[in-house]
């Protein structure tokens, strides 16, 4: 268990880097920079699938009454959301502060009544915690009846079927069932949980995909890494386009799982070669944190940080440069994100 750990904090810290990286160059390779976007569709084909995998992974029943699992939820994936919210409440009433032009401070406040439709819209990436929140709520009844490996293996293609169904022609099928599109995320949450059963298939028998020896573990990385590559090909026939999850964009319905599950795989792998390091630990064991500080440098931050950047003309270096300015901004989280677990614990789902 102490190796699984161990591998687990590393592999969340490479996908929390996964996010502030999309995050930055995100706009400036949807403007042009091909090196930037191709790195942004293979990220984005797989890093928010790995994080449902991982706490998927994790799983554990807990023999509690539902009505205390639900507050238990509660505290520790909608709270940080609503605070991470309200943080970023008062940055969007001086959108100028930021560089941004295009945003009405008197819209944006408006828009936090899509809270109650479980859309964190003035702090994004919170989505993920509000998916989670849906997904894990499912999972605790489901994955208890799913008691052998036949049900958990016949459960996937099921949930994934399923999920497919609820978010292909995702407004369509929202109206269908009465809903505003992804409400509570529970279209989404389908897809979400076939993930997250992924990665409990994972942890209960898919020995052989999790990392062995620094040798074994290396050559599933080449494997995974060389199968992340081929499938992201395909994903979309659009080369300009990528998956996004929080709005359901998921390209084609074979190519996409195949493409997350081997980046996922191969994030697992790179976990296991790589030596500790106090600062990767770190950051992997606060990653729900990170989540809601990404929201923070994705709308107001790193416009400030891409004019460092923005007269480059080698691409090569604007990714250098990008790579330098996600790890400033991760080393600029750590002091906050300390003071938050010293005082503030519960508003960061920290309540024991």
């Amino acid at each position: 268990m102490k190796d699984r750990i161990l591998w687990a904090d590393t592999a969340k810290a490479l996908g929390m880097f996964l996010v502030f990286f999309g995050h930055f160059i995100e706009k400036a390779g949807f403007a042009g920079n091909e090196v930037l976007l191709q790195v942004y569709r293979h990220i984005y084909a797989f890093h928010m699938p790995f994080f449902f995998l991982l706490a998927g992974f994790f799983f554990s029943k807990k023999d509690i009454p539902y009505g205390l699992l639900f507050i238990d939820k509660v505290k520790n994936r909608l709270v940080p959301v609503l605070f991470f919210v309200a943080l970023a409440l008062p940055l969007w009433m001086r959108p100028d502060w930021w560089g941004i032009t295009d945003v009405v401070p008197e819209h944006e406040l408006q828009k936090t009544w899509l809270l109650l439709h479980g859309k964190p819209v003035a702090n994004w990436p919170c989505w993920f915690l509000v998916c989670l929140f849906s997904v894990e709520l499912v999972a605790s009844e489901l994955i208890p009846l799913l008691n052998n490996r036949l049900k958990l293996l016949l459960a996937l293609p099921v949930v994934y079927g399923l999920a497919w169904l609820a978010t292909d022609n995702l407004p369509r099928k929202a109206a269908f069932m009465g809903t505003v599109e992804n409400w509570w995320f529970l279209q989404e949450g389908l897809m979400a949980l076939f993930f997250y059963l992924s990665g409990h298939v994972l942890a209960k028998h898919g020995r052989a995909l999790l990392p062995g020896s620094k040798g074994i573990s290396m050559l599933k990385l080449a494997f995974f890494s060389a199968a992340l590559v081929i499938a992201q090909s395909y994903v979309f026939p659009d080369a300009r386009s990528s998956v996004n999850m929080s709005a359901s964009a998921h390209g084609h319905w074979l190519w996409f799982p195949l493409a997350a599950l081997a980046g996922s795989l191969m994030l697992v792998q790179l976990s296991s070669v790589l030596p500790s390091h106090r600062f990767l630990n770190y950051i992997g064991q606060n990653s729900l944190p990170l989540i809601g500080m990404s929201g923070l440098f994705l709308s107001f931050f790193n416009p400030l940080l891409w004019p460092l950047l923005d007269d480059i003309s080698n691409p090569w270096l604007v990714l250098a440069g990008s790579v330098a300015a996600t790890l400033f901004s991760l080393a600029v989280c750590v002091p906050v994100i300390a003071l938050l677990n010293r005082f503030t614990p519960f508003l960061v789902g920290r309540w024991k």
